[in-house]
């Protein structure tokens, strides 16, 4: 893949691509856009291209070379992304605790910040990539913010998130916003419960029955579907509300979106999905 075969994005791709042949590369990027919009492939694409060793166009990646090949395969020794599955291999988590992490612990962050401080081994920079940034824990966050202070001119980060709501306001300051473009969640694959909650809130219907949606929710009473179940609905709706909130930017999406986060924590923490359900449905009743 190349810059060119990211659809799109021409504004993000504009603004990137000017910043890699100007050779100002800025020390630390947030890209902002619902995951469908392909923002790991971008950032993913724009490592390629800082380091990309065939390529005649400097602003794109000959996809064939060997840093090349090494970034499509996740092993270029310049090139880091952090998620809960790389840190759950970091860390060395067993099975259970990887399945109930609920943010990018501050262990992971040092982790990264150990690697910027090291000279490029293959390629011009290295490239430190967060997919998650508003899973940050709090001291996850002050270290980052430490570091991006402090940060060297042979490292750049790259944090991806949905929004701004989550991500430390000291954290924004100090990066380049790039917002990638979305065509929208595809509402109509979506969970029946999931449309007729977004619909509720959409259009502000006080008459919304929290008690009857919990119980079309959780309708199967089949051993171990509670959960899943739980970890579907709320996934759908953490993306419709980020939709929502890029689209119309008024507080209501912002704290709806908040209790849908908060309500993922606790289902990773084991508490009872249905309980977990049935309060995050009266809290964004209160929010209508």
């Amino acid at each position: 893949m190349s810059f060119s075969k990211l659809k799109g994005q021409p504004r993000a791709i504009a603004l990137l691509k000017a910043d890699i042949e100007s050779d100002r590369l800025a020390e630390s990027y947030l890209f902002l856009g619902l995951p469908q919009s392909g923002r790991r492939a971008m950032a993913i694409e724009f490592a390629k291209a800082v380091n990309c060793q065939g390529s005649l166009n400097k602003t794109d990646t000959c996809d064939d070379c060997l840093s090349c090949r090494k970034a499509d395969g996740g092993n270029h020794p310049d090139i880091f992304v952090l998620d809960f599955d790389s840190q759950a291999k970091l860390l060395e988590l067993d099975e259970d605790e990887a399945r109930r992490q609920k943010d990018l612990r501050i262990a992971s962050i040092r982790h990264l910040i150990h690697q910027s401080q090291m000279t490029p081994l293959e390629g011009r920079k290295r490239i430190l990539i967060i997919d998650g940034a508003e899973f940050l824990s709090e001291d996850a966050s002050n270290a980052l913010l430490k570091s991006l202070e402090e940060s060297t001119r042979s490292a750049h980060w790259i944090l991806l998130a949905t929004g701004v709501e989550r991500v430390l306001p000291t954290v924004q300051s100090r990066c380049r916003r790039v917002s990638l473009a979305s065509a929208g969640p595809e509402t109509d694959n979506w969970d029946p419960a999931v449309n007729e909650i977004l619909g509720y809130c959409n259009e502000r219907e006080t008459g919304f029955d929290p008690i009857g949606v919990s119980q079309a929710i959780f309708a199967d009473k089949k051993k171990g579907a509670a959960r899943p179940r739980a970890d579907q609905v709320l996934k759908q709706l953490a993306l419709g509300f980020s939709g929502e909130l890029h689209k119309n930017p008024r507080m209501n999406y912002a704290y709806m979106l908040q209790h849908v986060f908060e309500a993922q924590n606790e289902v990773r923490r084991n508490v009872s999905p249905q309980l977990v359900m049935d309060s995050l449905l009266f809290s964004l009743k209160s929010s209508l």
